[in-house]
């Protein structure tokens, strides 16, 4: 039963991390005007919500539904990417902006690997999966500065 308990734990980890990055797209994304990015935004959000859907399975599998970020955190979050763009609303400032929000999300998923990367095999290729994805992401968004 501890071992369902801290897989479900890992996997709320792994949601909580798709929201934020989803939420932070969905937030960007009115403010671009460069097509290239937009294309790049929109692929990081099809594979978010991909990982996303395939975390929730895995919860449900256990009986669990998905642990969202608390409204308030959301809130914070969307209030600094429009105060971060209300005077430079430049793909190079947007990107930055992902960048930031990219090197989170990897921290949080290697402390997440780390403390629960033994107990699931599933989450764990998952977590990577998604850890894979804001490197490349990482590696994208740096060609706009």
């Amino acid at each position: 039963m501890k071992q369902n308990a801290t897989s479900t734990r890992f996997l709320n980890d792994i949601y909580r991390n798709t929201e934020s990055g989803i939420d932070a797209i969905l937030t960007l994304l009115p403010k671009t005007q460069d097509d290239r990015l937009t294309n790049d935004l929109q692929t990081q959000l099809h594979s978010l919500r991909a990982i996303e859907a395939e975390t929730v399975r895995k919860l449900k599998q256990f009986g669990e539904t998905p642990r969202e970020t608390p409204m308030m955190q959301k809130m914070g979050m969307k209030m600094g990417i429009h105060m971060n763009t209300m005077m430079n609303k430049s793909s190079s400032r947007l990107a930055e902006l992902m960048i930031k929000g990219n090197n989170m999300g990897v921290i949080d998923l290697n402390r997440a690997m780390n403390e629960y990367g033994a107990t699931n095999s599933n989450a764990t290729s998952l977590a990577q999966e998604l850890l894979a994805l804001e490197q490349k992401a990482l590696d994208r968004f740096k060609s706009y500065l």
